[in-house]
């Protein structure tokens, strides 16, 4: 059994060291404000979310899955959905199309459909807007820094990848399966 350890650093911000008994890793949440919890110390009384867009690109009954290199940060050596973080004053559609392009050399068709979904994890602070876009362009793997293999994956094959988050083979087979 894995251990985490948080600590307040001198930058305001929350340092999670998580050691699984295989690897460690470590994650940093900046903080917005930080101010005392009556002479017990400091507390944080707001931790900004990590604005993050996805998509689930699909291809009749398979979705492309991106293998995270395993030298990584955060989330080393896991299947993800592809996208990244939107940068200040970016609209998560634009975002949404910047990171594909960056990453695949895809083309996006703007204004997309709502998002498909939507994940929040408060301990890492990360706020994840996905969206299903049916896909049939051609895809290359522009960021090998970031991810090491890309794959087109059934729903069957789902359930054997270690997935970035666990809530992805639900998420993932109810979108192949709302095709």
């Amino acid at each position: 059994m894995g251990h985490s350890i948080t600590a307040l650093t001198g930058e305001n911000a929350l340092q999670t060291r998580h050691d699984d008994g295989v690897g460690v890793t470590t994650h940093k949440v900046h903080c917005n404000l930080l101010k005392p919890s009556n002479g017990d110390g400091l507390r944080v009384t707001k931790v900004p979310a990590h604005r993050v867009v996805a998509a689930i690109l699909r291809r009749g009954d398979r979705v492309l899955l991106c293998h995270r290199h395993p030298d990584r940060a955060w989330y080393p050596n896991v299947w993800d959905v592809p996208g990244g973080h939107v940068e200040p004053d970016e609209t998560l559609e634009a975002a949404l199309s910047r990171e594909l392009r960056e990453e695949l050399g895809a083309e996006l068709r703007l204004p997309l459909e709502p998002p498909f979904e939507y994940l929040s994890d408060r301990a890492t602070g990360i706020d994840m807007t996905l969206w299903l876009i049916d896909y049939d362009g051609a895809l290359t793997n522009h960021a090998t820094a970031e991810h090491d293999e890309i794959r087109w994956v059934d729903a069957e094959e789902l359930a054997s990848l270690d997935l970035a988050d666990a809530r992805y083979v639900d998420i993932l087979t109810r979108a192949i399966s709302s095709h």
